[in-house]
């Protein structure tokens, strides 16, 4: 089982640890309220995913009593930096996380100028590890990348759905180059690729269908129950939503027809480009030999309705109403006592308690590689997992549905 000695990250803002928002563009994004971060610079109210990988590989949690000791030592972790970003514990490792909000997979064919103008790509991210590993001389050793994007090309720079495919291409080249470069150094390496979550996992676009629903239905006269009769449990809202929208009268120019249409045709724009996207880079990942961490199929609308149902007061589908204060981890535990909503207050990035989910959809994409890290397999034979993880249900997406 190869060891390693290096866990590299790059990705968007699910995974960015306090880079995005000391930049220019970060800075004017929180000032103009586009962009939300807690105050140690995660879009999160604790802790993200990357967070939950560490606390579970080691004794180690990067979330201090303060926000200002936490973005210190998360920085420490903000590119190869040799002891400065080596994790303690029984296996000691590096952690290098490139990780910033607002990058995408493909920054060569953006659908918005403002995206163009203020988003990153994971071409830049590659750029500054490969000038940080010039710095190292002799053996990088073993090296586990784990690579998240595509959120930012689909749902911020609301690209079409057929081009998520050319998100793929750009996304496998910077894989391809990475893995140049490791060659070049005669060092191992292990690929882990992350999907892309769907539009109705996310909150805002579950209130948006939600709300445009209520006022279509207000301003008709249509029966509710009559249009949903053979609606089930299992039926999604977009489905549900799509029954009401052809159960309207025509022609729809009444304001909040027109609206329902307007949104359900762009969360079907997401569907679709989500699909694709989740697809071709599956079949990428497989061609080349690499482990594909599927958080479409683990977290999907359904594994949220049985998680918020039959495990009451653990989460809630909605938003927090206030910007995230700072905890430290054990801080965080003892406030997040009742429930807590899958989103923070820009209803798009997730909680603390959703990210442990997530990590573990992650963690079991890594053992599908039989690669491993730090104390991760002794922490897990022994139960040894972090606080958050180990007070919530297991990973929801091995939850089925009641039948």
């Amino acid at each position: 089982m190869p060891l390693a000695s290096n866990i590299v990250v790059f990705g968007d803002s699910l995974s960015d640890i306090g880079q995005k928002w000391k930049t220019p563009t970060g800075r004017l994004g929180i000032m103009l309220k586009e962009m939300f971060v807690s105050p140690n610079g995660r879009y999160s109210d604790g802790g993200n995913w990357t967070d939950h990988m560490i606390e579970a590989a080691s004794p180690v949690t990067l979330l201090k009593k303060t926000a200002e000791a936490t973005f210190k030592r998360s920085a420490r972790h903000h590119g190869m930096r040799g002891s400065r970003s080596t994790i303690r514990g029984a296996r000691p490792f590096q952690y290098a996380n490139y990780a910033m909000g607002a990058a995408v997979g493909d920054g060569q064919h953006f659908n918005k100028l403002a995206s163009q103008m203020a988003f990153t790509s994971f071409k830049d991210q590659v750029d500054l590890f490969e000038q940080d590993i010039r710095k190292i001389t002799g053996d990088l050793g073993n090296t586990l990348f784990i690579i998240w994007f595509g959120a930012n090309d689909l749902y911020t720079d609301g690209r079409p759905s057929n081009t998520m495919d050319s998100t793929v291409k750009a996304v496998i080249e910077q894989r391809n180059r990475l893995s140049r470069l490791m060659t070049s150094r005669n060092s191992p390496c292990q690929f882990v690729n992350v999907g892309l979550l769907g539009p109705m996992t996310i909150v805002r676009y579950i209130r948006q269908l939600k709300e445009a629903v209520n006022a279509a239905v207000e301003a008709s006269n249509i029966s509710l129950s009559e249009v949903l009769a053979t609606s089930t449990w299992f039926t999604s809202q977009l489905e549900n939503a799509k029954k009401i929208q052809r159960a309207l009268p025509v022609p729809r120019t009444a304001r909040a027809f027109i609206t329902l249409d307007k949104v359900i045709e762009d969360i079907d724009r997401c569907v679709i480009g989500a699909d694709l996207y989740n697809a071709k880079l599956r079949l990428a990942t497989e061609t080349s030999g690499d482990a594909f961490a599927d958080i479409a199929f683990h977290f999907n609308e359904a594994v949220i309705k049985h998680f918020v149902e039959f495990y009451p007061g653990a989460l809630a589908v909605g938003a927090q109403d206030s910007v995230a204060a700072h905890f430290s981890r054990d801080g965080y535990i003892k406030a997040s006592k009742g429930m807590v909503p899958i989103a923070t207050i820009d209803e798009l990035h997730p909680t603390d308690p959703v990210y442990a989910q997530m990590w573990e959809v992650i963690f079991q994409a890594i053992r599908g590689t039989n690669w491993t890290f730090g104390d991760l397999d002794h922490r897990y034979a022994n139960n040894m997992l972090g606080d958050v993880a180990r007070a919530m249900p297991r990973p929801v997406g091995m939850m089925p549905p009641p039948i």
